[in-house]
């Protein structure tokens, strides 16, 4: 698969999309608590494509603006860090339900709002831990 549309950044503008990160993670943890699964899984979606968009711009001086939000799968696997690879399928995993959660007619039910926000956490966490704001 061919990276369709990427941005060049400054290295230092990580900290927008990790500033909104941590803006989604906080949110969307009160949404579960609160059992707003619907919600949750929503503001789980941002906060990893915010997560995943300050790794690239970080290592990488680069954000997808693909039409997919998978794009940044692709992105990520360029970023040469020990653990990449199962960040990006914690962050697909969550991504994938992009559709599900925000366009079909249904609800989220608890069980995949509780996975995405416990995969989503994963993901923001270790993007703190490797942009060392």
């Amino acid at each position: 698969m061919k990276l369709q549309r990427v941005e060049r950044l400054p290295k230092d503008r990580f900290l927008v999309p990790l500033r909104k990160a941590d803006e989604a993670t906080r949110t969307m943890r009160e949404c579960l608590a609160t059992r707003r699964f619907n919600s949750a899984g929503t503001e789980a979606i941002q906060a990893v494509i915010s997560s995943c968009d300050a790794l690239t711009i970080f290592h990488l001086g680069l954000r997808s603006t693909g039409q997919s939000h998978l794009d940044v799968l692709q992105l990520l696997g360029g970023i040469p860090l020990e653990g990449i690879g199962p960040l990006r399928r914690q962050a697909g995993s969550v991504l994938e339900l992009k559709s599900h959660v925000q366009y079909e007619v249904r609800v989220v039910e608890e069980a995949v709002a509780r996975k995405m926000v416990l995969q989503a956490e994963r993901v923001y966490d270790w993007t703190v831990k490797h942009t060392g704001p």
